[in-house]
């Protein structure tokens, strides 16, 4: 028998091979350049694109722009649910510059474009478009003010007229109703949520005639602290009024 002494190979044990978790690619997309863009610069006003209205100036907007930035910047509404946004060269991708556009399109309006201009094209389209039109409506609201007080000197009693004048305060919903005596002109003014708003002003003459006919008439008996009226003394009463759908008690009282 033959006995073979030949050294034998081992085979070394074979690592298992191990393979390391695939890794997902991360894609960043940015946003279509054209959805925040400036179109062009505006350097005259003949260039500005056609609007319907103003957004974000003029009386109650749809926009509150901040105070600071009102010379600044402006949001135009465009035919077909659309709106631009025009202003100074140093304005573009500014807080109040995205502020505009977000709330433009919160008002379920589409973004058109947004336009730099020279500050003389921008204060003329505010000056066209927002002031003119701001000042002929207080002129016109001073008008009816006045011709509303022609009225109720040549037609009303003195104690409608202050019937009249009260319930115009609480339609506004105010609290208190002050009359400010000032020499030949009396100041109305009302607290509303907790602070005194300006209302109008009437001759000191309508005023004095008024409160002097409720406090003397209609001012429930024993309620006065004095028998007849007078504007310069302290004195207090309550006076009913009431009109078709209201009754209020109302108090009185004087500060010479």
């Amino acid at each position: 028998m033959n006995t073979s002494l030949a050294p034998q190979r081992v085979k070394s044990p074979v690592a298992p091979v191990v393979q390391a978790p695939s890794v997902p690619t991360l894609q960043v997309v940015q946003p279509p350049a054209q959805s925040l863009r400036t179109t062009g610069h505006l350097a005259d006003y003949m260039a500005v694109p056609a609007f319907t209205r103003v957004l974000s100036h003029g009386e109650n907007p749809p926009i509150a722009l901040f105070k600071a930035k009102q010379h600044h910047l402006i949001a135009l509404e465009q035919a077909e649910q659309k709106f631009v946004v025009l202003c100074l060269k140093t304005e573009t991708g500014g807080t109040a510059w995205f502020h505009l556009i977000e709330q433009g399109k919160r008002l379920g309006l589409k973004f058109a474009g947004s336009f730099t201009c020279e500050p003389d094209v921008l204060q003329m389209v505010l000056q066209e478009n927002v002031f003119e039109k701001d000042a002929v409506l207080a002129h016109k609201q001073r008008e009816e003010e006045r011709m509303s007080v022609s009225r109720m000197m040549t037609e009303s009693a003195p104690i409608e007229w202050l019937r009249i004048t009260i319930r115009r305060c609480m339609v506004l919903g105010a609290s208190d109703v002050h009359f400010e005596v000032r020499g030949d002109h009396t100041m109305l003014r009302v607290r509303r949520d907790g602070i005194m708003r300006k209302v109008g002003h009437y001759p000191s003459r309508i005023v004095i005639n008024g409160l002097s006919a409720a406090y003397t008439v209609l001012a429930e008996e024993g309620s006065r602290s004095e028998v007849a009226f007078n504007a310069g003394s302290v004195q207090s009463a309550m006076v009913p009024l009431e009109w078709p759908d209201q009754k209020i008690l109302m108090r009185y009282q004087s500060h010479p």
